[in-house]
């Protein structure tokens, strides 16, 4: 029971924060895609330093319809060597003139304000899919302790019984015969030692079926986790393959990385050429969906431009009412495989039908030997 408690209370914690993450993320990539441009300047902080006090950071932003002051709740600044309990200028790199981003839509949504820096450190760096794998991860092994747990409940209860059986079968002789309260004390020990033995004889089968369990929550989570990844890509690339839109894109950011002791390109920044409401092109930034490709051994693991096949304009593929859906041209071939779809959803099946296997399995049996 206490490991199922704190397994519950641990993986509540931890869904917040992933929950958090993920609104942060999900806005960050938003104001990258959609966002527009603003100077701030005259940035001011005034630090609470004790627990649960909040912060406050405000700055004086040039809007199109002209220039106010608002509080940014979504600014993260350097809060060391700053005097405490009044205004004073903002630490660096917000001490002088610098750039946010805003809904153009809903410029006095200062709760969707967020600085360049900010955006960047988002969208290029803070990848939340570790966060989620954790929880994922902290789900699993918190199951595993549900059927130990019940089966504890379940025993005590009949241990329980057993002995108001024993006392309601001798409670006649007790009123009669005060003296025979020792016949109710071997019952009960008797009831119990049954109930122990019956459970000693169950441990084995049980023990199994628990590993068969967890084994079956580990395989349904690895099924979940390919469906949000890889079956994911593979669908949108081949709906993209069919339906989508052609276009260019330009200026392509590529971060590369040592996986497996070589080096390979697994996140591409773009901006891509698509009409606005009016029919005119304009540039708009997106993040493409992308195969892990190997580059040149020579290059240290960073950002860099004009690596191929995203070297200066290539013909990428999108959904209009999907911002996030790009996929290159020549990436094309390489996600749209019917396997990774089909691979991911058959090993979630797996898994939940040996969970359902061994939940339902006992039930039946039981119903099997029950008399008619």
């Amino acid at each position: 029971m206490f490991m199922l408690i704190m397994g519950l209370t641990v993986s509540g914690v931890w869904l917040t924060f992933c929950i958090w993450s993920q609104a942060k993320s999900d806005q960050a990539h938003d104001l990258y895609q959609v966002g527009d441009f603003a100077g701030a300047f005259d940035a001011e902080v005034y630090y609470r330093d004790c627990r649960g006090c909040d912060s406050t950071f405000r700055a004086t932003i040039t809007f199109p319809d002209g220039s106010r002051t608002v509080e940014l709740t979504d600014v993260d600044w350097n809060r060391d060597d700053v005097p405490t309990g009044k205004w004073v200028t903002a630490p660096p790199p917000y001490d002088g003139i610098f750039v946010v981003y805003y809904y153009p839509d809903h410029p006095r949504a200062t709760s969707r304000i967020m600085t360049v820096e900010d955006v960047e450190r988002w969208v290029y760096s803070n990848d939340i899919t570790g966060y989620w794998i954790a929880f994922g991860v902290l789900v699993v092994l918190t199951s595993c302790w549900v059927r130990p747990t019940v089966r504890a409940h379940v025993e005590a209860e009949q241990k329980i019984r057993a002995v108001r059986s024993a006392m309601g079968h001798h409670s006649d002789e007790i009123a009669v015969h005060g003296t025979q309260a020792s016949q109710v004390d071997e019952a009960i020990v008797e009831a119990l030692d049954r109930i122990e033995t019956r459970t000693r004889e169950r441990t084995r089968t049980n023990r199994f079926a628990d590993l068969v369990l967890a084994g079956g929550l580990v395989l349904t989570g690895v099924g979940v986790l390919l469906c949000a990844t890889d079956a994911r890509t593979a669908a949108i690339a081949t709906h993209l393959q069919t339906s989508g839109s052609l276009t260019t894109a330009s200026d392509a950011l590529i971060t590369l990385d040592t996986r497996s002791g070589s080096m390979v390109s697994h996140e591409v920044f773009a901006e891509i050429e698509v009409p606005d409401q009016k029919g005119n092109r304009e540039q708009v930034p997106v993040e493409l969906l992308v195969p892990t490709r190997a580059v040149d051994e020579s290059l240290d693991p960073g950002w860099y431009t004009n690596i191929a096949p995203y070297d200066f304009e290539f013909d990428v593929r999108y959904d209009a009412d999907h911002s996030n859906w790009v996929v290159a041209e020549a990436d094309l071939s390489h996600l749209a495989h019917p396997g990774d779809i089909v691979f991911p959803i058959l090993v979630l099946l797996g898994g939940v039908a040996i969970c359902v296997g061994v939940i339902v399995g006992p039930m039946r049996h039981k119903a099997r030997r029950a008399p008619t």
